[in-house]
C-alpha cells in the first residue's frame, strides 16, 4: 500500500529522469553544446600539432558553413572570420602559439524563437591561461539555427559593455 506508492513514485521519477536524459529540451541541447564547445576551444598543455589540427576541425563542426564571427576584444584587437575554413586556420594558428588555456562559458541566457529552429545565446566567456594570475572575461552573443537536427552557430559577436 504505502510501500507500493513509494515504489511507484520512485519508478516514475527514474523514468522521468531517463526521458529528460535521452530526450532533452532544445535549451538543454544548446547548453550541452556550449559545454562541449568550451572543452574543444580549451588548449591542453603540450598538445601536438596533430591534436591541434583535430581540435580545430572539431571546432569547425559547431558552426554553419557560412558562419560570421566578429571579435573585438580590448588588448587583443578586432578580427572577423567568415566561414569554417577561416575558423580552422585561426584555431590552428592560435593553438600552435598558445600555452595551456581553459575556456568556460558562464551565465548562458538561451532564447529560442517561436518555431524552435533558431536561437540567441548571450553568455560570458572566461579564459584562463596557465601561468597567469588574472583571467579574461568577455561577453558574447551567438545566433544559432538547427541544421539537420543539430544546433549550429551562424553568427558570433562581441558584446561591448561599459567600463567603470
Amino acid at each position: 500500500t504505502i510501500a507500493r506508492i513509494i515504489v511507484l513514485a520512485v519508478i516514475g521519477w527514474v523514468l522521468l529522469l531517463g526521458y529528460w536524459h535521452f530526450f532533452p529540451s532544445q535549451e538543454t541541447q544548446i547548453r550541452r553544446m556550449f559545454g562541449e564547445l568550451a572543452r574543444v576551444v580549451s588548449i591542453s598543455p603540450n598538445s601536438s600539432p596533430l591534436a591541434n589540427l583535430a581540435a580545430a576541425n572539431e571546432l569547425a563542426s559547431f558552426f554553419t558553413k557560412d558562419v560570421e564571427i566578429n571579435l573585438d576584444v580590448p588588448g587583443v584587437g578586432r578580427h572577423t572570420f567568415n566561414g569554417r575554413e577561416e575558423i580552422i586556420q585561426a584555431a590552428v594558428a592560435a593553438r600552435s602559439n598558445s600555452r595551456s588555456v581553459k575556456v568556460e562559458f558562464l551565465d548562458l541566457n538561451v532564447k529560442l524563437d517561436a518555431g524552435k529552429e533558431s536561437a540567441t545565446v548571450d553568455l560570458t566567456a572566461k579564459v584562463t591561461q596557465t601561468g597567469e594570475r588574472d583571467f579574461g572575461v568577455q561577453e558574447l552573443k551567438f545566433q544559432l539555427k538547427r541544421v539537420d537536427g543539430e544546433w549550429r552557430i551562424t553568427r558570433m559577436d562581441t558584446v561591448h559593455t561599459l567600463g567603470l
